[in-house]
C-alpha cells in the first residue's frame, strides 16, 4: 500500500511540475506541491504569489505546523486563514485548539464562527439553489451571532413568509 501512494505521489508531483512551468503564477500549484511534498516553501511561495489572499495556502501551512506541534505558527496561519475566508469549521475548530495549547484560552473559548455576513451569504446561494427551507434556518444562525443586524432581519423575514413558517 505504502509503496502505491509513494509511486501515485511521485506522478502527482511530477504533473504539478510541469503545469508550474505552464503558469508559474498560480499559487494553488505552490499549495498542491506542498501538499505532497510536505515543505513549507511552497505555501509560503503561494502566499508570496497571491499577495497573502489564497486562504487554502494559509489552511495548509497551518495544518502542516500543527501535525508538528508548532502551534504558534499553526495559530498564525489558521487565523490568517480564517480571515480570508470564514467558513470553514474544521479550520476554526484546530485554531481553537492551537490557541488552547497556547495558553490563550481566551482566545480558544472566542472561536466560534460568528461572521454573520458569511452565514447571510451562504444563505443566499440556497435561495439560489432553490432551497429556502435551509437558506432560512442558516440565517437564524446568523441571527445568533448579530441579532442586531436589519439586513439579515429581512431576509430573514422574508423567508419565514415564503416558507410559511410563522412561529419561530
Amino acid at each position: 500500500m505504502y509503496m502505491v501512494r509513494e509511486e501515485s505521489s511521485a506522478i502527482a508531483e511530477a504533473l504539478i511540475r510541469k503545469l508550474l512551468l505552464e503558469r508559474p503564477d498560480d499559487s494553488m500549484l505552490y499549495c498542491y506541491l506542498g501538499d505532497i511534498t510536505m515543505e513549507t516553501s511552497y505555501y509560503n511561495k503561494a502566499i508570496e504569489i497571491s499577495n497573502d489572499h489564497n486562504a487554502r495556502a494559509r489552511k495548509s501551512f497551518g495544518f502542516l505546523m500543527l501535525l508538528r506541534n508548532q502551534f504558534g505558527s499553526a495559530y498564525e496561519h489558521l487565523r490568517r486563514s480564517l480571515e480570508l475566508q470564514p467558513i470553514q469549521l474544521g479550520v476554526w475548530f484546530n485554531a481553537g485548539y492551537c490557541a488552547w495549547k497556547l495558553e490563550h484560552y481566551a482566545d480558544a473559548v472566542s472561536f466560534e464562527p460568528e461572521h454573520f455576513e458569511a452565514w447571510n451569504n451562504l444563505s443566499a446561494a440556497y435561495i439560489k439553489l432553490g432551497q429556502k427551507d435551509r437558506a432560512r434556518k442558516i440565517l437564524q444562525e446568523a441571527l445568533k451571532f448579530n441579532y442586531e443586524h436589519p439586513k439579515v432581519w429581512e431576509n430573514y423575514l422574508l423567508l419565514c413568509v415564503d416558507t410559511a413558517q410563522f412561529e419561530q
